[in-house]
């Protein structure tokens, strides 16, 4: 399966080379394409948890709404849920008003982690250093041949 993934992302790769600096490009993105894919599935795996957390908390809201009253788990579940939200809130709306956010934004998030500060929400709190485990451990099973990274 990783396979097919791979050889789908070098065809859609393969229309950057119609350039010098296209080709250039698209060499770089091949001899990183695990690490692409690996990385967006991390982020859709991460959205996908974060949608059914927001999901079940309006199940909880709606629950207050019509009993009023919440136990202490789901009151503490919701709150968890909604700062959740705000931070995707506060993070998402820069990236698409602020030119350049797509660059500061990541690096302030960096920064910020550094500084034991959270700003993604919950289901992006991942060891970094399991990520980029996963994420080596895939490379050196690189299967196509050619697209080692130049030095």
């Amino acid at each position: 399966m990783d396979s097919e993934k791979g050889k789908s992302l070098l065809k859609e790769i393969n229309v950057f080379e119609s350039t010098a600096q296209g080709k250039a490009f698209a060499g770089y993105l091949k001899s990183k394409r695990i690490k692409l894919i690996e990385a967006f599935d991390h982020f859709l795996k991460n959205m996908s948890q974060e949608a059914a957390e927001t999901k079940e908390a309006a199940r909880l809201l709606q629950k207050y709404a019509q009993t009023g009253h919440l136990s202490e788990e789901e009151g503490e579940a919701f709150r968890r849920q909604m700062y959740d939200v705000l931070k995707m809130l506060g993070i998402g709306i820069p990236f698409f008003i602020i030119p350049g956010a797509s660059i500061i934004l990541p690096i302030l998030i960096k920064l910020a982690d550094k500084m034991d500060i959270h700003l993604l929400p919950s289901a992006f709190d991942h060891s970094d250093e399991e990520i980029e485990k996963k994420v080596d451990d895939s490379e050196s099973k690189n299967d196509l041949p050619g697209l080692e990274e130049k030095q």
